[in-house]
């Protein structure tokens, strides 16, 4: 399975979903490669947590794109920044079966969503929305229905916001390395997400 997770929008989840989705697979003993289209870049802080470097702190091989090897064996997840060149994105579009669109569900990230799904054509795009407030799941199934209903190809699943994933990250793992309860929560529902992207 090759996915990238991509948005022209910042601060939707993409890093968080490509790190857990390859974090649950990974703990699965299932073989897995990061690549990050943002590793190489200037904008970064210094000594800023790329994907590529939070990726192998997890133990999962990571690549910039530049460096993946011609053949690789298990599954392969892109994170691409808002910023991503077109040709390292198109790159990255080209490689996956299957493109996640993460985004909130505030009226602004969605237009950026779907206005990135119009520039792209061609792939195989599954919309996630992330950082979903507990108290919003009745909105939420409304609002996937609506765009379902307009022909979006967005997921059954979501992704609730738990502080569990700032938690995570200060601890230098992803919610699937969690032994709490928020944690073992939020990493159940990127297993549904994955078993749903998994199952076409």
């Amino acid at each position: 399975m090759r996915v990238t997770v991509a948005n022209h929008k910042g601060g939707v989840g993409k890093t968080t979903t490509t790190l857990t989705l390859a974090h649950i697979l990974h703990l699965a003993g299932e073989r897995v490669v990061v690549v990050d289209l943002d590793a190489p870049t200037q904008h970064k802080a210094a000594g800023a947590a790329t994907a590529k470097r939070r990726a192998q702190g997890l133990g999962i091989p990571a690549y910039d794109l530049d460096e993946l090897p011609p053949e690789v064996e298990g599954h392969v997840f892109i994170d691409s920044p808002p910023d991503a060149a077109d040709t390292s994105l198109q790159a990255a579009l080209e490689l996956a079966e299957v493109v996640i669109v993460p985004t909130s569900d505030s009226i602004d990230d969605l237009e950026v969503a779907l206005a990135f799904i119009d520039e792209h054509p061609g792939p195989d795009y599954r919309i996630l929305l992330t950082r979903v407030l507990a108290q919003s799941a009745r909105t939420i199934e409304r609002l996937k229905a609506g765009l379902k209903g307009e022909g979006w190809p967005v997921l059954d699943n979501h992704v609730t916001l738990y502080d569990a994933y700032k938690v995570a990250a200060a601890k230098g793992t992803t919610v699937a390395g969690l032994d709490t309860w928020q944690g073992r929560r939020a990493a159940r529902e990127y297993e549904n997400v994955l078993r749903e992207i998994r199952s076409g």
